[in-house]
């Protein structure tokens, strides 16, 4: 017999909504708490690597992802003080290429 849990997850950003999911499927009671009291763009963006894409996926998530998704083809790491490009990261479609997830 698999023992259920109560389990409270504080924050409900992509790791406290990523674990409340999985958690949720495995059988526990899940509340999440957030202490925003309206959820909205925070940031720039976000960056989701193959590995998460993979579980997004598995979560039946993808198509309603995919149709927020901008697909840029590299990440360009610049140096501070002059803005030279120190290191680009190709993306699209190396990563997929490269780990069957985008």
């Amino acid at each position: 017999m698999t023992k259920s849990f109560n389990i409270i997850i504080c924050g409900a950003g992509l790791g406290g909504l990523g674990a409340s999911i999985a958690l949720a499927r495995k059988g526990h009671k899940v509340t999440v708490l957030e202490a925003t009291s309206q959820l909205n763009e925070v940031g720039a963006g976000i960056q989701i690597p193959p590995n998460s894409s993979r579980i997004l996926k598995s979560y039946g998530l993808e198509e309603t992802v995919s149709k927020q998704i901008v697909w840029p083809s590299y990440i360009y790491f610049r140096r501070y003080c002059t803005g030279d490009v120190i290191g680009p990261t190709p993306l699209r479609p190396t990563m997929m290429e490269k780990y069957g997830y985008p």
